[in-house]
């Protein structure tokens, strides 16, 4: 799995992880131990633990406090990535809780792969969604498969920049 540049600037820098898959049906709120990988500076953090919403006290947040990047930075390319494994599962239907505040021409994609080469774009997100939502997606195409990677992507460009992408309890 690569990951390239790692939250900086640098577009030629890749690293690689070796990802452990989620069996699906799991729910993951990211308390104690989990299975995914992310560029930095990506963090679970405990910044929204008393916010409605999602399951507290932490959450994936891509610009945390204390990183020095309270917002993301202009210009940048962030990724949250699990792997999951839905062999077990004939129509898996992803869940999971976010919010986010993007600036114009910044998003955030959720994407799947199914040999983290090519990825298939299944939801695209702009603007700002301050409180907590819950979002569903049919990933039913993808049943009965053994290794199915799921990326929350953030990417900005050159101008103005947001709080960015909160994001907990995923679950299929």
């Amino acid at each position: 799995q690569g990951f390239w540049n790692q939250g900086s600037e640098l577009s030629e820098t890749t690293t690689l992880f070796a990802l452990d898959p989620e069996v699906a049906p799991f729910v993951q709120d990211f308390e104690g131990d989990f299975l995914w990988a992310a560029d930095s500076p990506w963090a679970v953090t405990q910044a929204a633990q008393n916010e409605a919403g999602h399951s507290a006290p932490g959450a994936w947040e891509d610009s945390p406090l204390g990183s020095d990047q309270a917002n993301y930075a202009d210009n940048t390319s962030r990724l949250l990535v699990g792997e999951m494994d839905f062999s077990g599962v004939q129509r898996p239907v992803l869940r999971f809780n976010h919010r986010y505040n993007f600036q114009a021409g910044d998003f955030g994609y959720v994407e799947f792969s199914t040999d983290s080469n090519v990825w298939i774009r299944i939801a695209e997100y702009t603007g700002a969604q301050g409180q907590w939502s819950q979002e569903e997606i049919d990933l039913s195409d993808q049943g009965r498969k053994s290794a199915v990677f799921l990326r929350f992507w953030l990417i900005s460009n050159f101008s103005e920049t947001g709080d960015g992408w909160n994001i907990d309890d995923v679950e299929v």
